[in-house]
């Protein structure tokens, strides 16, 4: 039997080293004005190392709430994490096109409720010497957008359903 070798060029062992974060937010049974659910989860050599899911009511939160304010605030929240842990190079994956654009540079922080949030996440990137922002379909992102519902209450989330088939069926 002849001998297979494996060879990794150095692109795929420096992927390979980047930490990966995964990251969701949502607001429901409303957008704006919903509560707000955040999450992330990091990826390290292929495995699940850390998650992370936290539940915010409208009413507790100083302003309205919005879906991108929770996808800005669970980013934010996995940037810290890693900080905390002293990854370097990270590669960030979302299904927020508008975050993953805004964060990348392709797209400028304009208007809206978010722009505060928006900020202040850009404003840890300087933390990194190597990050990369990739957007990425809904249905790859699952585990993250697990997470960021994990703790919202199921009446909430049920909820968020019947209201989203009552816009569908309109369009």
């Amino acid at each position: 039997m002849k001998e297979k070798k494996f060879y990794v060029n150095l692109f795929q062992l420096k992927f390979l080293k980047m930490v990966k974060l995964y990251f969701d937010g949502a607001c429901v049974p409303k957008n704006p004005g919903g509560d707000m659910g955040l999450g992330f989860w990091i990826e390290q050599y292929g495995k699940e190392t850390y998650s992370f899911s936290k539940y915010i009511p409208s009413k507790d939160f100083p302003s309205k709430t919005s879906n991108n304010i929770a996808e800005y605030m669970a980013l934010k929240e996995g940037l810290e994490y890693c900080i905390s842990q002293n990854f370097k190079d990270i590669m960030v994956f979302g299904d927020s096109n508008l975050v993953i654009q805004q964060m990348s540079g392709k797209w400028k922080i304009k208007e809206g409720l978010y722009v505060p949030f928006a900020l202040e996440t850009q404003s840890l990137l300087s933390k990194y010497s190597n990050i990369k922002f990739q957007w990425i379909k809904r249905e790859q992102n699952t585990r993250a957008d697990e997470l960021s519902n994990q703790d919202i209450p199921k009446e909430l989330i049920e909820q968020a359903k019947i209201n989203f088939s009552k816009y569908k069926k309109k369009s």
